[in-house]
């Protein structure tokens, strides 16, 4: 599977499925992908340290469909996206203050409420800029389109003593 391939099965189509079932569990996962993105935009190595919140606002800074968001990052802004929605999620399952999620009929999202100390960001159209931004993305010529080509993701399994990629996960991967 390619990196492309694993975009398109896991962070487009999976986590839309989940922002009608599951919005809570969308979100965490979209802020992942958030770095993720960053990640695609750079040349540096998957498993890079220490780079996390720098590939995120990358991914906001250098996409388009995320324009609507750059004045909520960076620590010095009061929402600080990364730290709220991806560490928030990421380490503790739950946004920090300044951060409100919802979904549906729900506060809108880019809301500005509570005295203007927090902003709400609803599931529905934060999944819809990040799915563009995503297909922004493979839109790019190089070195970005060669890194979304590049083998990325494979699970093996044995079927009659022979490795074979037959994985429950392999087949959800693969559909």
């Amino acid at each position: 599977m390619t990196t492309k391939q694993f975009i398109e099965t896991t962070f487009i189509h999976q986590v839309g499925e989940l922002v009608q079932t599951m919005p809570y569990i969308a979100f965490m996962t979209m802020g992942i992908g958030i770095e993720f993105m960053g990640k695609c935009l750079n040349a540096g190595n998957w498993h890079e340290e220490g780079v996390s919140r720098k590939r995120f606002e990358e991914a906001i800074n250098n996409l388009a469909s995320f324009s609507n968001y750059r004045h909520l990052i960076g620590k010095q802004s009061q929402f600080d996206l990364y730290g709220s929605l991806r560490c928030g999620l990421a380490h503790a399952a739950a946004p920090k203050f300044p951060l409100t999620l919802s979904s549906k009929k729900e506060m809108a999202n880019l809301t500005v409420h509570s005295n203007n100390q927090r902003v709400n960001l609803r599931c529905e159209d934060f999944y819809a800029d990040f799915k563009a931004a995503w297909e922004e993305l493979f839109l790019m010529g190089s070195p970005v389109a060669e890194k979304l080509g590049q083998p990325f993701l494979f699970v093996p399994d044995y079927e009659n003593g022979n490795l074979v990629g037959s994985t429950p996960i392999t087949h959800s991967l693969a559909k």
